[in-house]
């Protein structure tokens, strides 16, 4: 075979003639394939944004994409930087942060409206990211209601010793 002095999409020095044409097409279609991948990136985090204040998996709200979880966890960290359920994660923190500041409601209403599942997940993600707890951050940034507001446990539950 005789080789071209063409650097080949391998990053091959020299690659011979044949094998340039066959790389040129191989990378065309990781390109193509990359191209929807973020498609369906996008897609994925539209149903991710719609969908985040709904007590569902990550992988339930991107159920209609038709991609493999592990593909659309390479894609999404790919893309932005961050797992399917870090992105949600991040949505349901945001809104609660929003809640706690903005509102006077208790924790059980604002794990609800944020979807999780109980309280309790709500302040081990909530404590994990940020570093306070809900009612330590409302102390800070929403004094006025942390006052008003009791934060800790459901109304009507007590505490037993």
């Amino acid at each position: 075979r005789a080789f071209s002095s063409r650097i080949c999409r391998r990053n091959c020095v020299f690659c011979p003639s044949s094998c340039f044409s066959a790389c040129a097409a191989l990378m065309e279609s990781r390109a193509v394939s990359a191209n929807l991948s973020t498609g369906w990136v996008a897609r994925a985090l539209k149903a991710i944004r719609e969908q985040f204040n709904q007590p569902l998996t990550a992988e339930g709200m991107i159920s209609d994409v038709p991609m493999s979880r592990r593909r659309l966890h390479d894609a999404f960290v790919c893309a932005i930087g961050r797992s399917v359920a870090d992105e949600l994660s991040r949505l349901r923190i945001n809104h609660a942060k929003r809640l706690l500041s903005e509102t006077p409601s208790k924790l059980h209403e604002i794990a609800t409206a944020c979807g999780f599942n109980s309280e309790a997940r709500l302040v081990i993600v909530f404590t994990r990211q940020t570093g306070m707890t809900p009612g330590e951050y409302r102390k800070v940034f929403n004094p006025v209601t942390s006052k008003n507001a009791k934060v800790g446990r459901p109304s009507g539950s007590r505490k037993t010793n």
